[in-house]
């Protein structure tokens, strides 16, 4: 079985922070290929895997991060 990159940062974001990785658990994880990387809209988080297996677990747990952080700010309704 192949763990992917995506999956590792979640596991290691839940064990080192786990405060960002109770939003991104919670928050369903939606599958675009038509995003760069990846992007809310506060009730989803919508990931280009593809393109995120090509990032470090690091960089990955970044991306998780900073995507829980818009959802926490609520940036996302500033953004519309």
């Amino acid at each position: 079985m192949h763990i992917t990159t995506v999956q590792k940062a979640r596991v290691q974001l839940l064990m080192h922070h786990p405060f960002f990785a109770s939003i991104v658990m919670s928050t369903p994880q939606v599958e675009r290929k038509d995003i760069w990387l990846a992007a809310t809209d506060a009730k989803s988080i919508f990931i280009n895997s593809d393109a995120c297996e090509q990032l470090t677990v690091d960089e990955m747990k970044f991306i998780w991060a900073h995507e829980a952080l818009h959802i926490m700010l609520q940036h996302v309704p500033m953004m519309l």
